[in-house]
């Protein structure tokens, strides 16, 4: 049985039959002319990047070998462990054999190697600092997001958070600008908040060109998202895509969307599937203007719209795959999906005068991330 996820529907006209999910009237001002039909070259993510080496130099050696029995023969004495362990010895009183901050009696309970440094994961950091922070001592990737945690500090992103600006990118991944399979991600901050997005057109519409996508890019920059490295604002990264292969009419409903998102997304993207978020344009067998998964990874969006209204509903839909279901103050009481004290995310395409994220919103992306 397919997951339940919410879904909404904006549009641009209003609907007089009773039933329409999400169905309300649009203010008819474009706020945009934008007429070139170039794609932008900043973000096809073809362009070569440089990975960076994640090598980091082993930590300080032990600075002497701790004896290995006590030297007055008895194995009962108490703060000795047995005879012939010397890798291993629980010094008295607090002794710290290796130097590095933790005491030999809780290295052995902790599993590291009090006779050394960093011998244990090799990662650059004291044990004793590492429990400080709250790292595993025992691993070199504390988070497992292809990041070793001493590179983790001098970047300054969290070696016990997988992903610290919450974009669901894992550090690593957006450390090196490409995930594991191969899918490039230019641009890619893992302080700060990145949306990736590839939009395709179904045959028979045309592309909105550089000039769209640079407005696109700026709503989101906009956004009042605080990002770990003191910046504000969702940095959006536009794939211009592909021209699908036949016609794509969409009806307006439920089946429909989902059959469309079968039939095209990890098809067209490879292997950014999973990764990027698909729009794909095309023409509506319906009033509404646009159709988007609320926590996912997909929309629709009319193609007979002018270009200030089609980057409304582009941005309201691209907002219900990150922000997932409302959970702030202000949340529409008969719909999650929509907030009702305006912004972007109200139950209907933004005015002009009505596009931006409001506060709450925001403040729940920086509290939960992206939803999945």
């Amino acid at each position: 049985m397919r997951r339940v996820l919410l879904t909404a529907l904006v549009s641009v006209a209003l609907v007089t039959a009773t039933g329409a999910l999400g169905a309300v009237a649009v203010d008819d001002a474009a706020d945009g002319n934008a007429t070139a039909n170039a794609t932008d070259p900043g973000d096809t993510g073809d362009d070569p990047l440089e990975l960076f080496s994640e090598a980091v130099d082993a930590g300080p050696s032990a600075a002497g070998d701790a004896p290995d029995e006590n030297p007055n023969g008895s194995e009962g004495g108490g703060d000795w462990l047995s005879p012939g362990n010397d890798t291993a010895l629980a010094g008295a009183n607090g002794t710290d054999s290796d130097g590095d901050g933790l005491p030999d009696a809780e290295e052995n309970d902790t599993g590291t190697d009090p006779t050394a440094t960093d011998i244990d994961d090799d990662d650059g950091i004291a044990d004793g600092r590492e429990l400080e922070l709250g790292t595993d001592p025992t691993a070199a990737d504390t988070d497992e997001d292809g990041l070793a945690d001493a590179r983790e500090l001098s970047v300054g992103t969290d070696p016990t958070v997988a992903d610290t600006d919450g974009d669901r990118l894992p550090d690593g991944w957006e450390f090196r600008h490409e995930t594991p399979d191969g899918a490039r991600l230019p641009g890619a901050d893992p302080l700060s908040m990145d949306l990736y997005v590839q939009v395709d057109y179904a045959e028979g519409t045309d592309r909105r060109g550089v000039v769209f996508y640079r407005a696109l890019k700026a709503e989101f920059s906009e956004m009042p998202v605080d990002n770990p490295d003191n910046t504000t604002g969702v940095s959006v990264h536009v794939r211009d895509g592909d021209r699908l292969n036949e016609s794509v009419r969409f009806a307006g409903d439920t089946e429909t969307f989902w059959s469309l998102k079968d039939r095209y997304y990890e098809s067209s993207l490879g292997p950014r599937a999973g990764v990027y978020h698909q729009v794909i344009v095309a023409p509506f067998a319906a009033e509404e203007a646009g159709y988007g998964e609320v926590g996912g990874e997909f929309a629709v969006v009319a193609s007979d719209l002018d270009n200030g209204t089609q980057k409304r509903v582009t941005t309201h839909e691209l907002l219900h795959n990150v922000v997932g279901r409302v959970e702030a103050p202000g949340a529409c009481a008969d719909d999650p999906r929509h907030y009702c004290e305006g912004g972007y995310l109200g139950p209907h395409v933004a005015t002009a005068e009505d596009s931006y994220l409001a506060e709450p919103l925001a403040e729940q992306l920086e509290r939960q991330g992206f939803a999945d």
